[in-house]
């Protein structure tokens, strides 16, 4: 799913429910596959919204790579973190993604699901999945650097470095 051209996707009969997603929109198609494969839900329903400009948090980006994981039972998992309420729409998938090492929080015990993510933070996300699901798209690109490189946190930079080159980020 991360990383796969959506545009080459064959053409899906879907009503679209949300009243701020138009079928002229450049990411139409991405959101009817988000929600047809229940990777999103959107945002309101009454209206129904699904928020196309609305920054993403940690804790949407966990939500989403745990459905494309097809949402694991977390049954017994610890929740390692202050700031993670018990039955929060987030909860099971940072209990999830801290068990699998696909997320580890900023330390003393603080995960900040409400915080918006980084593209930094992202890209180790994203890369943290790769390597627990076994699944990872092959690099397109040579190593390339940006312009702000020397912004780019240490901690991130293999991160940026990798879905640099598997097209993922540009």
């Amino acid at each position: 799913v991360i990383g796969q051209d959506r545009s080459k996707l064959p053409a899906q009969e879907w009503e679209n429910p949300f009243v701020d997603v138009k079928s002229s929109d450049w990411f139409y198609r991405d959101v009817e596959y988000v929600v047809t494969n229940g990777l999103m839900l959107g945002t309101s329903t009454e209206p129904m919204l699904f928020s196309p400009n609305m920054a993403l948090t940690r804790g949407m980006v966990v939500t989403v790579l745990y459905r494309i994981a097809g949402t694991p039972d977390v049954s017994g998992l610890p929740n390692p973190f202050d700031d993670v309420d018990d039955g929060k729409w987030y909860t099971d998938a940072i209990k999830w993604a801290t068990s699998n090492g696909i997320v580890s929080g900023y330390g003393d015990g603080k995960f900040g699901p409400e915080d918006n993510i980084t593209r930094e933070q992202l890209a180790v996300m994203i890369i943290n999945y790769q390597k627990y699901s076994g699944k990872k798209p092959s690099d397109v690109y040579t190593e390339r650097e940006f312009a702000d490189n020397d912004d780019i946190s240490r901690w991130a930079k293999n991160a940026v470095k990798k879905l640099t080159m598997q097209g993922i980020i540009s």
